[in-house]
């Protein structure tokens, strides 16, 4: 087995178990009970971890040069967002940050196991 190809799929199954917690706890905030503001940052916690898992398959599968781009631009969109979303009462708690900050770094795992296969497979 090549190298390139375990790490690959090493990151790429790391990639796809992120993108499935992001859609199972996004969808799973969705309730008729709960608040819009909820159900429509449930929705959009879910919506990112769909499209990752998405853009992850067309980077493996299909002969496209846009799929890092586009997560790329996906995932700054995001965690723009869920910093917005975080500004409950205008100020970040200190508790807040880290859980900013765990966004952000599994964000970037996505975006890199993405790019990584693109680049594997030829397609930058």
């Amino acid at each position: 087995m090549n190298k390139n190809l375990a790490l690959n799929a090493l990151l790429s199954l790391k990639s796809i178990i992120i993108s499935s917690v992001f859609v199972i706890v996004g969808f799973s905030a969705v309730d008729k009970k709960a608040s819009l503001f909820l159900n429509i940052f449930g929705l959009s916690i879910g919506m990112y971890g769909l499209a990752n898992l998405i853009l992850l398959f067309v980077a493996w599968r299909l002969k496209q040069k846009y799929a890092h781009k586009l997560c790329l631009t996906l995932s700054i969109i995001f965690l723009c967002g869920y910093v917005i979303g975080s500004l409950d009462v205008g100020v970040i708690s200190g508790l807040e940050w880290y859980g900013i900050l765990v966004v952000a770094v599994l964000v970037f795992f996505n975006w890199n196991a993405i790019k990584s296969v693109n680049k594997y497979k030829g397609n930058t």
